[in-house]
């Protein structure tokens, strides 16, 4: 399947692959969006992601299948199957964004972990990033998984290997591959993941090293914002207090049972419920909490994760087992947005249905044209009668998408250029446009007179920019819009947030990155314009 796809445009910057050195060859003649254009012309880059048809090279796993948990799929789906029915969870108004899980055998934190597992029971997510403690190396920074897929008796999970690119530019990141064969935290969920979400999902597995500052994992928190989202579920894999002889932690010796939650777990609870990464330190620090993941907690904290937090189930180990001279506290914790409304909003159309039908037949007239040779615009263009409607003069961007096939969720992107300000009338651009879209886009080939036949046409014409006095005005889903500091500028259409689900912090936090700078530089110190779309279909 492929996934939405991200209108992403930018000026100013060396984003749009092959833009900038297509416009200075072109004079500024060509719609373009790199550096040394003017700021009435940008450039449409979409970022598509497609499957790939041969089997992973590397796959990595399982490694506790067998010994924390069944190694033989039907037994191990069994249990799921009871842990998932058993934990009866109650209803929430939203999605999950994050969870917090804990990662001991089955038999002993599985009850727990399902309680959060069971809410997600047909949820369907892109991206799966998994924050793991180290138990099996020590180091400082991040590790990631050198493997194309993670095994587990119920199948292959593909990792997300171009968000893992991302990641391993990032200054902490270290290869420590000894880190992932004596590692149980990561896979301990991943079987949960794949009984309850629809398939298709990516993992993104990450190795937190021990010896990490605080300020490495505000780097790290900073560096994994990006990828969340509508579409993305992080999961910390963490258990909670280790008590007692087998971890020579005797913070007390009586009423061990009521201590464990009211002194250590309530507060920690509280503290990450609030979002209070300092909170949490501070615990931390005054009890010496034998949280195993404090520093994926403390990475999520500073990712700032959207939504409530929600306590799902707390239990023991000493409780299950009936001694509590060795227990372990096992947290069941979800961060839970607002559905909220994510649908694009129309804007209001200056153009009639007749008129639309008109551009879309320009658009296709032109492409012919251009692959097939003869006079189809020509011709085209001496029949129509030019309206008012046709002569505006609008920015515009032509979108070329190859035709579903059957299982496709999304349409396949094929081409897509437009202009952010106008450059003519509407007829005139589009015809251009299109031409662009099917033959100068750098990230692809040139289209062949072949593919006539199996692409789809979609225009978007845009309203003019409208400056507004701070990402306060900002409204999902029916402003595109424009963010420029520190000389630095990018642009998304409106179409973008409602395609992945994104709120308004995680789609300014998107287009900072996009446009080189820190994750929160929308937050102050910045300029913003507004537009709308009008888009529309060949086959509306």
């Amino acid at each position: 399947m492929l996934h939405p796809r991200a209108r992403v445009l930018a000026l100013g910057l060396l984003l749009i692959t092959g833009c900038a050195s297509r416009a200075t060859e072109a004079g500024g003649g060509s719609p373009s969006g790199g550096m040394g254009t003017s700021e009435a012309s940008v450039a449409e880059t979409e970022d598509d992601e497609t499957t790939a048809a041969a089997a992973p090279a590397k796959v990595f796993g399982p490694v506790k299948a067998g010994s924390w948990y069944p190694g033989e799929r039907a037994e191990l789906e069994r249990l799921l199957d009871g842990m998932l029915a058993a934990a009866k969870p109650q209803a929430i108004d939203g999605q999950v964004r994050a969870l917090i899980s804990p990662h001991a055998g089955y038999a002993w934190s599985g009850p727990t972990a399902a309680h959060g597992y069971a809410l997600l029971k047909g949820a369907r997510y892109q991206r799966v990033v998994v924050l793991s403690p180290s138990h099996a190396a020590g180091f400082d920074g991040f590790s990631l998984l050198d493997a194309d897929a993670y095994r587990t008796p119920l199948g292959d999970i593909p990792i997300d290997t171009e968000a893992a690119a991302q990641l391993r530019s990032q200054p902490d990141h270290r290869d420590v591959a000894r880190a992932w064969p004596g590692e149980h935290a990561v896979e301990m969920q991943l079987p949960f993941l794949q009984r309850v979400l629809q398939p298709g999902f990516k993992l993104l597995p990450v190795i937190i090293g021990g010896a990490s500052s605080d300020a490495q994992l505000r780097r790290l928190g900073a560096a994994l914002k990006p990828l969340t989202g509508a579409q993305t579920l992080v999961v910390v894999s963490s258990d909670f207090t280790h008590y007692g002889e087998n971890f020579g932690y005797f913070p007390f010796r009586d009423q061990v049972a009521q201590r464990l939650e009211r002194e250590l777990a309530r507060p920690a609870i509280a503290a990450i419920t609030r979002l209070d990464a300092a909170a949490f330190r501070a615990h931390l620090k005054k009890t010496g909490d034998t949280i195993c993941g404090r520093d994926p907690i403390k990475a999520l904290l500073y990712m700032e994760p959207e939504g409530e937090a929600e306590l799902l189930a707390l239990a023991t180990s000493g409780e299950k087992g009936g001694d509590y001279s060795s227990s372990v506290t096992y947290v069941s914790l979800a961060f839970v947005a607002p559905a909220g409304e994510t649908a694009p909003r129309a804007a209001p159309s200056e153009l009639s249905a007749q008129e639309k039908r008109a551009l879309i037949k320009i658009a296709r007239a032109s492409l012919s044209q251009k692959l097939r040779g003869g006079d189809d615009l020509d011709q085209l263009l001496a029949k129509m009668e030019l309206t008012p409607g046709l002569k505006l003069e609008r920015g515009a961007f032509v979108t070329i998408n190859k035709k579903k096939r059957p299982g496709d969720e999304h349409a396949e992107l094929r081409g897509c250029i437009g202009y952010l300000a106008p450059r003519g009338p509407l007829h005139q651009q589009i015809a251009e446009l299109a031409i662009s879209a099917g033959m100068h886009d750098t990230r692809f080939m040139p289209m062949k007179a072949a593919e006539l036949d199996n692409v789809d046409l979609e225009i978007s014409i845009l309203s003019p920019m409208k400056p507004v006095a701070g990402y306060q005005e900002i409204e999902i889903g029916l402003h595109g819009m424009t963010l420029e500091k520190n000389g630095r500028r990018a642009v998304f259409l409106p179409q973008v947030a409602p395609e992945f689900g994104w709120d308004r912090a995680t789609t300014l936090t998107r287009l900072s990155v996009k446009a080189g700078l820190p994750p929160d530089a929308w937050k102050q110190g910045t300029r913003f314009e507004v537009f709308t779309a009008d888009v529309f279909h060949e086959h509306e």
